[in-house]
């Protein structure tokens, strides 16, 4: 059973620590991260999210990412785009 995520609206430093948690508790299994209301991705949280990415993979997990226009901005100006994103928002 995948699990789902929300990344709420703002994943900056402030955020990293409670979603850190969220990504432990979920180790082992598939993981869905909902950023549809994601307005703001701060350069800790991307590397966080590029590190969960790369575990998941190398442990043989689907690790998704349901990105908001914003949060496909960000990652594109941070460079992850290509590697984080599997699918575009919705129009």
């Amino acid at each position: 059973m995948t699990l789902r995520i929300d990344l709420g609206e703002k994943l900056d430093t402030a955020a990293v620590p409670a979603l850190q948690a969220q990504l432990r508790q979920a180790t082992g299994q598939p993981v869905q991260l909902e950023g549809g209301n994601l307005r703001l991705l701060g350069g800790l949280a991307a590397q966080m999210l590029l590190a969960a990415a790369c575990r998941w993979e190398r442990d043989g997990h689907r690790f998704e990412i349901h990105p908001s226009e914003a949060l496909c901005d960000d990652l594109r100006r941070f460079g992850l785009d290509a590697v984080l994103l599997t699918q575009e928002p919705p129009k």
